[in-house]
């Protein structure tokens, strides 16, 4: 991703792929945090339901999946957390290269 225009819901990337729903979101994580350079994004019915009981950051409702609220819901949560749930959505799970994001992830998944 080189950009995103916010207004217009529009985002230019570069490469083979066309970007997914969710990249103005990722977008906005690697803008605000220097230290992530790689966000494992899965969705999990098992983490979502227990989430509240291992004391996991979650946004405060449910938003629409590549929506601006859904973006900004995250970024209010964001501060310092390296694995937070999207409400009746998913979960981020946030490292400095994909295998730490991965592995922060089954962490989490392990403990249920």
């Amino acid at each position: 991703m080189k950009d995103c225009d916010f207004k217009k819901k529009i985002v230019h990337a570069a490469g083979t792929r066309e970007p997914s729903s969710e990249s103005m979101l990722h977008y906005s994580i690697y803008r605000e945090r220097n230290d992530v350079n790689a966000i494992f994004h899965g969705h999990s019915e098992s983490i979502l339901l227990i989430a509240q009981k291992l004391n996991i950051q979650q946004t405060l409702k449910e938003e629409p999946y590549g929506s601006i609220e859904l973006v900004r819901s995250v970024l209010d949560i964001l501060n310092q957390n390296n694995f937070i749930v999207m409400k009746n959505h998913g979960f981020l799970s946030l490292g400095k290269n994909m295998n730490e994001a991965m592995d922060r992830a089954m962490i989490i998944y392990n403990r249920i």
